[in-house]
């Protein structure tokens, strides 16, 4: 048996209730039911991309605090369904363990840029508090067996942080003890409001808008305010609230090269084009464009001298597009 699966059981074993972080049941119970399990595994070659959004929504609500970006989770969901993956997260523990590729498309949650910007280099402690957070919605007791059996898990390598997350996320939605029961209402809030949230990035500008650490932190609050007794269908209009939040403060898109290129004809061209061009400048070529690129920021933006005199009339809206 893998150490981390030992490790998981051990932790269901001899805490029955690790904050509401573990299923119940003993070690023979799982082993029996084992078989079930592989065999739901392979039963998943039926299922759609789509069967695989709420466990990505759970993986992404574990380990980032926020829903899904709707690029993130059907690239997530079509590896997961080439793969054969379950779509249960309480099986998605096991194939974890039982399948390397699996494991490596889990754990790439755990060496992507977001994750070494929320968590870098820094104590399991803290990340298991994180997690708990916002698995839970609830800090926990650092002194408790539950906290110490995951952040000793961590800290002996016998468990990873992925693999912790999605351990904590699978056992609060085993758990049926009452607090249990609570938590996984809880979870169910959230991975509906998250799911509801990605579904609400319908448009380009949508899906641009949810980008960048203000961003996310913008939805990680949002979901923190989910609780168990939260009605999802009336968080609609939360939801609305943080996409258009998202695209007001979405910075401008990039403009395009045609849009440059056609200020440049208008503005620039007078004294940059053909073989008698300024400075052996011209700007009627793209690749010049291209190459000189530095240079007219400089000129343009910058220092404002070209135009010279602003003989053309170039406007500041213009220059803006130039600098963008």
């Amino acid at each position: 048996m893998p150490v981390s699966n030992f490790l998981k059981i051990a932790a269901c074993v001899l805490f029955p209730v690790v904050l509401a972080a573990c299923g119940g049941g003993s070690e023979s119970s799982q082993q029996a039911a084992a078989p079930m399990r592989l065999a739901a595994v392979q039963a998943t070659a039926q299922v759609a991309a789509e069967d695989y959004f709420p466990i990505v929504q759970q993986l992404y609500i574990a380990y980032f605090g926020r829903a899904a970006d709707p690029v993130g989770r059907n690239n997530f969901a079509a590896q997961l369904l080439q793969l054969n993956a379950p779509t249960d997260i309480q099986q998605m523990t096991d194939a974890y363990n039982n399948d390397g590729r699996i494991r490596a498309l889990v754990d790439s949650f755990g060496t992507s840029d977001e994750s070494k910007a929320l968590f870098g280099a820094g104590d399991n402690a803290a990340f298991v508090t994180v997690i708990f957070q916002n698995v839970l919605g609830r800090t926990p007791d650092p002194a408790s067996s539950g906290f110490l059996f995951w952040e000793n898990a961590l800290n002996g390598g016998g468990l990873n942080r992925s693999d912790a997350s999605m351990s904590i996320m699978a056992g609060a939605l085993a758990n049926t003890t009452p607090q249990g029961l609570i938590d996984g209402k809880l979870v169910n809030n959230r991975v509906a409001v998250a799911s509801a949230f990605t579904a609400a990035l319908d448009t380009d500008i949508k899906i641009n808008a949810y980008s960048g650490a203000a961003a996310a932190a913008l939805v990680r609050s949002m979901l923190a305010s989910v609780d168990a007794n939260t009605d999802v269908a009336s968080f609609s209009t939360n939801i609305s609230n943080a996409v258009n939040t998202l695209v007001a403060n979405a910075p401008p898109p990039a403009p395009t090269f045609q849009t440059v290129r056609a200020i440049i004809n208008q503005r620039c061209l007078t004294c940059h084009s053909g073989g008698g061009a300024q400075a052996g400048i011209r700007l009627d070529l793209d690749s010049v464009v291209h190459s000189q690129a530095a240079m007219i920021y400089q000129q343009v933006v910058v220092t404002r001298f070209m135009p010279l005199g602003n003989a053309t009339g170039m406007t500041d809206d213009e220059r803006d597009i130039i600098k963008n």
